[in-house]
């Protein structure tokens, strides 16, 4: 049977309306997700990270 390796695991918490993200994967070296619950049921995120190519 062939492994897959696991996918990209993002740490969510959630304060009130505002949800926040953190991630490392691959050549991900850090990345956050910050968001909040724009109005039931959607969602507004920004997104960023830096690589190891410092980008």
């Amino acid at each position: 049977m062939e492994k897959f390796p696991m996918g990209t695991v993002f740490h969510y918490r959630l304060g009130s309306n505002i949800i926040f993200a953190t991630h490392r994967r691959g050549n991900i070296v850090h990345g956050q997700l910050t968001g909040r619950v724009f109005a039931e049921p959607y969602l507004e995120f920004a997104y960023q990270h830096t690589n190891t190519d410092k980008e």
